[in-house]
């Protein structure tokens, strides 16, 4: 970097994130200050070192995720680095980073597309605070695809590949020495891990059972093999019930309390490696930060195809297109038999892995990406240009129905605008409009009444003041509002059809004419107007007026057949039965050749 003096940037990261992934922050610490913002119940120093400053948060069980005070820690930093895009603290970072003009990244490792599909709050946050970032940086294929799925555009999509610094030999040796013998694990045993969270999506069970089969098939699995559950979850303690009825005890090891201190321990004493996760729509398991390790640390592993595992597996390891405890069975006494998958090509594996993610080239790209957002040139905009560019967003999401993204937008933009009333008069334009979609016209009507007092001249606002006064019957209202409209904007079409509509309805039929005339002069397909104005020449006594404003509607504004009908019928009325026929037969034959034509 070029400045002397270090930018700050603030890191938002949730219970979720392993702590071994936060070693990557130690690539940065040496060029920004660092502020961590986290929950975490027990925090220690020790993993949070790195940081400048770290915060810690507590769980509201009536809003998880909130971190409470977070926006008075945000003012002085020049960038914002999300860890999860769907977390209520990453949209409250989002959501400030906005006001402020503070760039912000999401670091996507998500990678279920139907996850939040059935939680609409949910999948509002991820789209809003995904497709507004300054860039989305995900982790696999897999995040990349997600990225898509929300929209992102694909210039702001920069794939990251994860820095891992291999342990030093000596080191690894010693933690190995050592763990192995806390587990009473001779150097010809063979100690297989299972390392995720104990759930039945990641398919702990069917480990349970292929170990079963591969014991009753070959003595060096039944003798040598030695599983771990290295993880916690709700399938605990099924799975220590099961291990024991399928007479595994002496194979099977559990450690869930306090797992993650002993993880580089656990690393380096594994020889293999399983995992076989099978998601659903509803699941969210967490990058496999463990995965990379132990792949830079050359231990064999087991996997499914799909997972995120074949992705950063690169073809090494065995992988099995459809897991069931058969096949995974067959693989771990492969393995069993084949010294060299355990041992052959460590060496090999680890280079191959660790070319893939060496620490300094990452570290090199990344800042540089950092450091062009940070000090990134945006061509000024005014105030007006950024609003209407984000008009036209929430216009189009109310146009698609996403009514809860268009929300959002709109209560961000409220917050933006505090100080320009004209622009927030707008945006409660938007809101109410939001609001009589989904029925609720009290509120709307309240939104529209605000908006005039923010801007009087408001005329779309005054015209929807006047629809919901005709709604609600309140005649006098409705014509006061939509006067005041046609007073700032003349042809307001709507307006003047609204004022033909409420005089039809009190009867002043001559009003309504005029009126509704002068609607279809801006809008001749109106049909709310034409079907008005058959009404108004039905409902006069004298028929040659009727047939009058009838055939003046026709000369002017072309073939419609409910009016050719009616003229039809007042002409006959009148006992002009040629033109009468004339008439009819030309609406019959409208109605011939397109059939909805009379809607």
């Amino acid at each position: 970097m070029t400045n002397q003096i270090k930018r700050k940037i603030a890191i938002i990261g949730n219970e979720e994130n392993d702590r071994s992934f936060l070693e990557i922050f130690k690539l940065w610490r040496e060029h920004y200050l660092l502020d961590y913002h986290v929950f975490d119940k027990e925090p220690d120093s020790a993993t949070y070192a790195h940081f400048s400053n770290l915060y810690v948060y507590e769980q509201k069980s009536e809003y998880p995720g909130y971190m409470n005070g977070l926006e008075s820690r945000l003012h002085d930093v020049s960038c914002i680095f999300l860890t999860n895009g769907t977390h209520l603290g990453s949209f409250q970072a989002a959501r400030f980073a906005r006001k402020y003009d503070i760039p912000y990244i999401v670091l996507l490792s998500d990678h279920q597309i139907g996850l939040f599909k059935l939680y609409k709050n949910l999948n509002s946050i991820q789209f809003d605070v995904l497709t507004r970032a300054e860039e989305v940086w995900p982790l696999s294929e897999m995040a990349r695809d997600l990225a898509h799925y929300y929209q992102v555009s694909t210039k702001k999509i920069k794939p990251m590949k994860l820095p891992l610094i291999s342990e030093n030999a000596e080191v690894t040796h010693a933690r190995r020495k050592k763990f192995r013998k806390l587990l009473n694990l001779s150097e010809s045993d063979v100690l297989c891990v299972f390392s995720a969270p104990l759930e039945s999506y990641n398919n702990p069970e069917l480990v349970l059972s292929a170990l079963s089969i591969a014991n009753q098939r070959n003595e060096k699995v039944k003798n040598r093999l030695r599983l771990l559950f290295f993880g916690d979850g709700s399938q605990c303690e099924n799975l220590k019930t099961k291990a024991f009825e399928l007479k595994l005890g002496h194979q099977v090891m559990f450690l869930t309390q306090n797992y993650r201190v002993v993880e580089r321990e656990v690393i380096a004493s594994a020889d293999l490696m399983v995992n076989m996760p099978v998601y659903h729509d509803n699941t969210l398991e967490k990058f496999p930060y463990h995965f990379l390790r132990c792949m830079a640390e050359g231990v064999f592993s087991i996997y499914n195809n799909g997972s995120i595992f074949s992705e950063y597996s690169y073809h090494i390891g065995i992988c099995l297109n459809a897991p069931d405890d058969y096949r995974l069975a067959l693989s771990l006494i492969e393995t069993m038999e084949s010294h060299v998958k355990l041992s052959g090509f460590t060496e090999q594996r680890k280079e191959l892995f660790l070319v893939e993610h060496e620490p300094t080239a990452i570290q090199k790209e990344t800042l540089s990406r950092l450091d062009l957002i940070i000090n990134r040139q945006i061509p000024s905009k005014s105030l007006q240009e950024i609003y209407f560019m984000r008009e036209a967003e929430i216009k189009d999401l109310i146009e698609k129905s996403r009514h809860e993204d268009a929300t959002l937008l709109i209560e961000e933009g409220l917050l933006n605008y505090q100080e320009d009333p004209i622009l927030k008069s707008l945006l409660l334009n938007l809101k109410a409009r939001v609001l009589m979609d989904k029925g609720n016209i009290d509120d709307a009507l309240v939104c529209y009444i605000d908006a005039v007092k923010l801007n009087p001249k408001n005329h779309i606002a005054l015209r929807n003041l006047g629809v919901i006064s005709w709604i609600t019957h309140a005649h006098e209202d409705a014509i006061t509002y939509f006067r005041k409209t046609l007073a700032l904007s003349p042809d307001d079409a709507e307006s003047l059809l609204g004022l033909g509509l409420i005089y039809q309805r009190i009867g002043i039929n001559d009003e309504a004419f005029f009126w509704l005339d002068k609607a279809l002069s801006f809008h001749a397909t109106e049909k709310r107007a034409l079907r008005t104005i058959i009404q108004i020449a039905k409902d006069y006594q004298d028929k040659n007026f009727s047939r009058k404003i009838l055939e003046h509607t026709y000369e002017n504004y072309g073939d419609y057949s409910p009016l050719l009908m009616a003229l039809g019928e007042t002409c006959l009325a009148l006992g002009d039965n040629k033109k009468g026929s004339q008439y009819i037969e030309l609406a019959l034959s409208l109605d011939r050749s397109e059939p909805n034509a009379a809607s």
